[in-house]
């Protein structure tokens, strides 16, 4: 009597190089939408960073009846970042700095406020290690992605008629600083009623964090002056180069921009935030820069 075997059989390499196909075209379509949904998901937190640190702005315009400028000129040299602390929950950073301080604008404590990571103030498209630490020698202080409008610069022919934006200090080495936005330099800071084009059409806060900037400093330093180089500002930038332009001809008009895909984010006066792209006509980008102008354009 003859017995019967049950032979399986097994896939020939014709067939595993098929399956293996296969299964990386499914990986390879795959990886894209994985990669595009976690961008999106960045781009909605850098967003909702933009709009808490605008919250704070209104915040300390609702306590103080003024925005900030984008220094201030006492010895401590504190940024508008380190003054509305309080309003992204950093109280304790905040009753750490000295503002009375003197002499070395990291002295009396003021370095240990630099070297606390405050999550609000970075996009986290960007990488930890390149880009969330200011650029200052052997110090490890922490920097920010978000940088106070000063004004536009150049000129505007939004209107029908050319406006020309000017720009205070325009010999100094680092660029100069506009006025006419709302984190104009020097000293005091702009109140809502001077801003005559309307709050929705006036930005206050754009994102800086693309890829190679070497222009950051720690988040809490406002303001240096060098009496061969001129003023230079550390948080608010001139709106003089398109969006995403990469320029950094001097420090004060460094472009905004960023690595999400077409554009960056900015934070309107009113609160609103708006995400503008790097197409964006220059002549309605200089007029938002603008707080009263009287070329009121609204935000795409």
């Amino acid at each position: 009597m003859c017995r019967r075997f049950d032979i399986k059989r097994a896939f020939t390499l014709v067939e595993l190089l098929v399956v293996i196909t296969i299964i990386g075209v499914l990986i390879a379509l795959l990886l894209p939408a994985v990669q595009a949904a976690r961008e999106a998901a960045r781009r909605s937190q850098c967003n909702n960073h933009v709009k808490q640190i605008s919250l704070g702005l209104l915040n300390y315009e609702n306590n103080f009846r003024t925005l900030p400028p984008p220094c201030f000129l006492s010895a401590a040299r504190p940024s508008w970042l380190i003054v509305i602390a309080p309003f992204l929950d950093q109280q304790a950073v905040y009753d750490r700095f000295k503002f009375g301080g003197g002499g070395n604008e990291y002295s009396d404590g003021r370095a240990e406020c630099s070297e606390v990571f405050v999550p609000t103030l970075f996009c986290p498209s960007l990488t930890r290690d390149r880009d969330r630490e200011a650029w200052e020698v052997n110090d490890g202080m922490y920097t920010a992605h978000y940088y106070g409008v000063m004004g536009p610069y150049g000129t505007n022919s939004y209107a029908g008629s050319p406006v020309a934006y000017t720009c205070a200090g325009t010999s100094e080495s680092y660029g100069g600083y506009c006025a006419q936005g709302t984190m104009g330099f020097p000293g005091g800071g702009v109140v809502l009623a001077e801003i005559g084009d309307g709050t929705s059409n006036t930005s206050l806060v754009g994102e800086l964090a693309w890829e190679g900037l070497d222009t950051r400093r720690s988040w809490v330093r406002g303001y240096y002056y060098n009496s061969t180089y001129g003023n230079l500002v550390f948080w608010a930038r001139n709106v003089r180069y398109p969006i995403n332009s990469r320029n950094t001809t001097t420090w004060t008009n460094t472009a905004f921009g960023s690595v999400h895909p077409g554009g960056c984010h900015f934070a309107m006066v009113d609160g609103s935030t708006r995400f503008l792209s790097d197409v964006i006509d220059m002549n309605v980008y200089l007029a938002l820069a603008s707080r009263n102008g009287q070329e009121v354009a609204s935000p795409p």
